[in-house]
């Protein structure tokens, strides 16, 4: 897994929140990829820890974490580089943070190698991405809280660099059956929101996630 070390000091907690989450002030739009499967419809483990496994999973370590995983639903999906399914392992709240992790399976590959790249990403360019070009990321994921009719983007540290999984491909591709777990962390919702909807690039909608705390 290729990840953004999860910010855990005081001070690198506060230059994420500084570096800014933006916070939609208005309703949520329609989701515009289609209906949504609902958390029922996955696979849920019964683990210990849940936050535990789930922010272990968005860390830079090397934790081996197979079959740990819970899922909360999966949703099938496509590309110019073949059919995959993303698993949302869930939603995990820590301190002033929350965190998405989800995992990619490449079901079919349609030349030799199934690229990463663009398929997570917002497709924006940013000052400091060397030479003008995207350093892909998972900065395309957003939150929605339905209660506060809000969006949360995906955070940027104060040195303009996404608290995500980036160098999508660093690992130099996928191949049919390969699977690669992802990350995306922002500033958290308050106390009294429970569920979220969690949109994901390329997938779609996965709604009424549980919050785990």
């Amino acid at each position: 897994m290729t990840h953004r070390p999860m910010p855990v000091a005081a001070a690198l907690l506060a230059s994420v929140l500084l570096g800014g989450c933006t916070l939609g002030g208005s309703e949520a739009d329609d989701d515009p990829t289609g209906a949504a499967p609902g958390p029922g419809e996955g696979q849920t483990q019964e683990i210990g820890e849940t936050v535990d496994v789930l922010l272990a999973a968005a860390g830079t370590e090397s934790v081996d974490l197979s079959g740990e995983l819970p899922v909360v639903a999966t949703r099938p999906a496509s590309s110019s580089y073949g059919d995959f399914e993303v698993d949302l392992n869930g939603v995990a709240v820590q301190e002033e943070l929350m965190t998405v992790v989800f995992t990619l399976r490449v079901l079919r590959v349609s030349d030799s190698i199934f690229s990463v790249n663009d398929v997570f990403d917002d497709g924006t360019t940013r000052e400091g991405d060397e030479n003008g070009v995207t350093a892909y990321s998972t900065d395309g994921v957003y939150v929605l809280d339905p209660a506060e009719a809000t969006r949360h983007l995906v955070a940027y540290d104060s040195e303009g660099t996404c608290v995500c999984a980036v160098a999508l491909n660093s690992g130099g591709g996928l191949e049919e059956g390969g699977s690669k777990t992802f990350s995306s962390t922002f500033s958290a919702p308050p106390e009294s929101t429970t569920t979220v909807d969690v949109v994901i690039p390329s997938v779609g909608a996965f709604t009424g996630v549980t919050l785990e705390r």
